[in-house]
């Protein structure tokens, strides 16, 4: 999966980060809760299964979901096809963690918990 950073806290005063996800098929992260802040995501082309406290959601091009904060979930790209989407965070501050995780993929759940990510079994 790759991201590029549409809007940072320094755009927007702290109130939210905006990233766009690029996620090959079969790609995704792990289970795991954000603690922080509330997480939403809009698809832009494609398809990505989300399960968010034990729901399995199918979501499609123009299909928007939000994840509460302390929320158990995941996406993952089931499809043939490489899926697009725009991941909001609210408030900011979340975005030093994915340059932590680019840096060091091995070491992506020490930086998720420095940004206040907690990783889990299921979701």
């Amino acid at each position: 999966m790759s991201t590029a950073c549409w809007r940072a806290a320094e755009d927007t005063a702290g109130d939210y980060f905006i990233m766009e996800a690029i996620v090959p098929p079969g790609g995704g992260p792990t289970p795991h809760i954000q603690t922080r802040e509330e997480e939403a995501f809009y698809v832009l082309e494609g398809e990505v299964v989300f399960r968010a406290d034990g729901e399995r959601i199918v979501a499609q091009t123009g299909a928007y979901l939000n994840i509460p904060r302390d929320v158990p979930h995941y996406f993952k790209n089931e499809s043939a096809a490489t899926a697009r989407m725009l991941i909001f965070f609210a408030p900011a501050g979340i975005e030093g963690m994915f340059d932590k995780m680019a840096a060091d993929p091995d070491n992506y759940q020490a930086a998720g918990r420095e940004f206040g990510v907690e990783f889990v079994d299921e979701a």
